[in-house]
């Protein structure tokens, strides 16, 4: 006989431990606002996933995300066919997922709700779900994970549904029970000191058990009761048999022996007993139960007094397939849940069980392979491939790596290590170049870009600078703080900065002109439990990651340049990452959504957050191209992300390049650097527009040119109509005349003032980074003429440099550079 799915304790249907479709993907672009207006950050909501568990956005994915949660996994229950079972967590989705195949095929989440309650109800055509304190069951479509309906939960502890889905019980936390009729909520009988409930099959009569070794059977209409047991120990767990002949009561004595007991109807005298275990989880048949102690579950058959199947280890909640032939429990604290092949005894997909969180992640230069070190192994990945070739293997296990300039360093717990003439896409050698005395319990490291020095830090604050050969003196810096969290070289390899623990951030001058090390400036920041420190490649500023909003400072004093101001609820960025052309910084978040974000630096604002839905990440790279990222984190997987946001997509059209065009002087860098990234990827086509519209701008600009110089006239009717024309341009005008106000002719500045302030009186503003309007345009426009780099690309970029301000400095600094290529 069939499992009853919607009764209160079956084989898909439990209680958990103490709505929009969701999986991991970008949010959405936030539409494009006028010029001059302030970025808009994206929406808080449900993060949406693809049923394969892929985000959008993402290249290629080493290690699979079987039966993961991003945190702790709470509840487990299985599909009435078999085929499928869902996942509760405390990252707060309900995940569902494939018993062939272990991968995962839907996934809701209400974020930092935690899953505290599962099962199917309604002869197993609703999920019914709660979460975390909410006084209302979600009912949800069981294919699509959609929210059907929703019931009030007054008691929010526990609840219970009648097999046909027309009563309910709920429990709070002083052990009240209430059984009320779903429609109308119409309380029905109220019972005090419950601590365990089940539904008769038939509805018309509830169980309920007590700490104090009681078991009660009472009519639902009336509250009669008809049927009671005393003395038996805490009572556990009940379940009736399908037909509601039989009721299976789980206990524990005082003196800690566990048992499950079976009853026939009215008779106090058990008819079976199973000893060791005291979860009576499902009636699979009427001659077959699934129970379990908490961390031991399996199948028994009360026909051939025997274990048709038995798992150790099953830790936590667990389920039990309606054929008995599957298991699955939540795991002892763990983020996967284990699927155990009940005959057999074997644990489904454990071969993909994860690739543990790599301390150092390097791209190729053609974008191909990455290089990861990852506990005391070396791997070479070729991206897309489906494993990781093993290239070397270390002493001890790593507890940091960092790599520059052929030279890799390695802190293990008992040396830092230096190889040499590393070359990640070759063997590492058997043996370092260097051991480093006197370095054991190292928990930082960092290489210079030229690869000829390497900094670690120990406890108590010191940070230890040495060639890696071991061959030269070393230097230290003067101890500041019990411990640093974070060390960088700058680009030069003449500086180093630190992140201590006591909250401050350090940039130290290494250059042979200097006796010993020289401070040149702290600065204060949020402390975390976690830092990163990150070099822009043009060496022109530092992030700082530690809490939620990361601060940017300029090298040369560090004054704070800006601050990323992030979601809180996103958790605390955990590492950073300029790209190579210093054009976007890239945080990886802690927190369940495991959230990359990309930030343009010229705007100061969020292109793109990519989610993977699988928790933190602590380790980010951007590929020598700049044209993909590599995240890695709780997830045990390696996600390969693109940054050129045409990935897999065609040559842009017409249209499209003309909305591009448009586009690029949007103030929401969600907007504006993607429409960057496709002209540049549309070579000649992009070229084109952008030589159509640059035309148009850059006409604009010098009339606006003019028409600031002409502030100065001597002649008034001149004057009038220059500041005319000037104001009716708005933030096109903006720049220049910010600009100007800073002249040192006398009349155009005050002119220029009077300007600027007439101009914020209608609204209008220039943003901190003074991008706006035509000169946000062409700014990111030179850069999308130097990714084509051909040469009538480089004909419109020397247009660009004939103008002033940002645009034309960034136009030269473009062309420069390809000139070196």
């Amino acid at each position: 006989m069939a499992a009853r799915p919607g009764s209160w304790i079956l084989a898909g249907v439990l209680s958990c431990g103490p709505a929009g479709l969701a999986l991991a993907q970008k949010e959405p672009p936030v539409p494009a606002q006028p010029p001059g207006a302030a970025p808009k950050q994206p929406a808080k909501g449900p993060v949406t996933v693809h049923p394969n568990g892929l985000a959008d956005g993402v290249v290629a994915r080493l290690g699979k995300t079987r039966l993961r949660h991003a945190e702790r996994p709470t509840c487990v229950a299985f599909a009435p066919d078999g085929k499928t079972f869902v996942t509760g967590g405390e990252d707060g989705t309900v995940r569902a997922w494939s018993v062939a195949t272990g991968d995962q095929i839907g996934v809701t989440q209400r974020p930092a709700m935690s899953v505290s309650v599962l099962r199917y109800t309604h002869g197993g055509t609703r999920l019914a779900v709660h979460h975390g304190t909410e006084t209302v069951v979600r009912l949800l479509d069981p294919k699509t994970l959609r929210e059907i309906d929703t019931v009030p939960f007054p008691n929010p502890h526990r609840f219970g549904f009648s097999t046909d889905g027309t009563m309910v019980i709920t429990l709070d936390t002083a052990s009240n029970a209430v059984v009320s009729e779903v429609e109308g909520n119409l309380p029905k009988l109220e019972l005090p000191l419950v601590d365990q409930f089940d539904f008769r099959p038939d509805g018309k009569a509830v169980a309920v058990g007590s700490a104090k070794g009681t078991v009660t059977v009472y009519l639902v209409t009336g509250g009669k009761p008809v049927f009671a047991l005393k003395g038996l120990g805490s009572v556990t767990g009940l379940a009736y048999s399908p037909d509601g002949k039989r009721l299976a009561v789980g206990t524990r004595s005082p003196e800690g022996t566990d048992v499950v007991r079976i009853y026939a109807e009215k008779n106090g005298t058990p008819v079976a007993e199973i000893p060791g275990v005291n979860v009576p989880r499902a009636w699979l048949t009427g001659d077959t139960l699934a129970v379990g102690n908490g961390s031991d579950a399996g199948v028994y058959d009360f026909q051939k007094k025997a274990w048709a199947g038995r798992i150790s280890g099953a830790f936590g909640e667990f389920a039990v397939s309606p054929d008995g032939t599957k298991l699955v429990a939540t795991g002892n604290g763990g983020l996967r849940v284990r699927l155990w092949d009940l005959p057999t005894g074997k644990q489904m997909h454990a071969e993909d069980d994860s690739f543990p969180d790599p301390a150092l992640m390097l791209g190729s230069g053609d974008g191909k392979s990455l290089f990861l070190l990852t506990t005391d192994t070396a791997y070479l990945w070729p991206v897309g491939a489906n494993t990781a070739k093993a290239v070397g293997t270390l002493p001890g296990r790593t507890v940091s790596a960092a790599a520059n300039g052929g030279t890799l360093a390695i802190a293990t717990p008992d040396a830092v290590l230096a190889f040499t003439g590393f070359d990640p896409l070759n063997p590492l050698p058997a043996k370092p170049t260097t051991v480093f005395e006197g370095s054991a319990g190292a928990k930082i490291v960092a290489v210079a870009p030229d690869g000829t020095r390497v900094a670690w830090t120990v406890d108590g604050g010191k940070v230890v600078i040495a060639d890696p050969t071991g061959k030269h003196a070393r230097t230290e810096l003067p101890p500041t703080t019990a411990s640093v969290m974070a060390l960088a070289f700058d680009p030069s390899g003449e500086k180093l900065a630190q992140i201590g623990r006591d909250g401050f951030v350090r940039l130290w001058s290494l250059t042979e002109s200097d006796k010993k090390p020289k401070e040149l400036w702290m600065v204060r920041i949020g402390r975390g439990q976690r830092a990163a420190i990150a070099f822009s490649p043009d060496g022109k500023l530092i992030a700082a990651a530690s809490q939620a909003q990361v601060p940017v400072f300029n090298t040369a004093d560090g004054s704070e340049v800006f601050k990323a101001d992030r979601y809180s609820e996103d958790g605390y960025a955990h590492h950073a990452v300029f790209s190579p052309d210093s054009k976007l910084l890239m945080f990886g978040s802690s927190g369940p959504a495991g959230r990359v974000e990309v930030w343009e630096l010229a705007t100061r604002g969020l292109v793109r957050s990519f989610t993977t839905g699988y928790g933190g990440i602590s380790r980010l790279v951007v590929f020598p191209d700049g044209k993909r990222a590599a995240s890695a984190g709780a997830e045990e997987a390696v996600t390969v992300w693109d940054l050129t946001f045409r990935s897999a997509k065609p040559a842009p059209t017409a249209d499209q390049l003309r909305t591009a065009w448009n586009d690029l002087e949007s103030s929401d860098a969600a907007v504006g650097y993607p429409a960057t990234k496709l002209l540049g990827s549309a070579g000649d086509s992009g070229t084109t527009a952008i030589a159509r519209g640059a035309k148009e701008a850059l006409a604009t600009q010098q009339k606006i040119k003019n028409w600031v110089e002409e502030l100065g006239s001597e002649t008034l009717a001149v004057r009038e109509v220059a500041a005319k024309e000037l104001l009716e341009r708005g933030t096109r005008a903006m720049p220049t005349v910010a600009a100007a106000s800073q002249s040192e002719n006398a009349t155009v500045r005050d002119r220029a003032l009077d300007l600027l302030r007439k101009m914020e009186a209608k609204g209008l503003s220039t943003p901190a980074h003074g991008l706006v309007g035509d000169s946000l345009r062409l700014f990111r426009a030179a850069q999308a003429l130097e990714e084509i780099g051909t040469a009538p690309a480089q004909s419109v970029l020397d247009e660009i440099a004939t103008t002033g301000g940002r645009p034309g400095a960034e136009a030269k600094a473009a062309l420069a550079r390809l000139k070196k290529k």
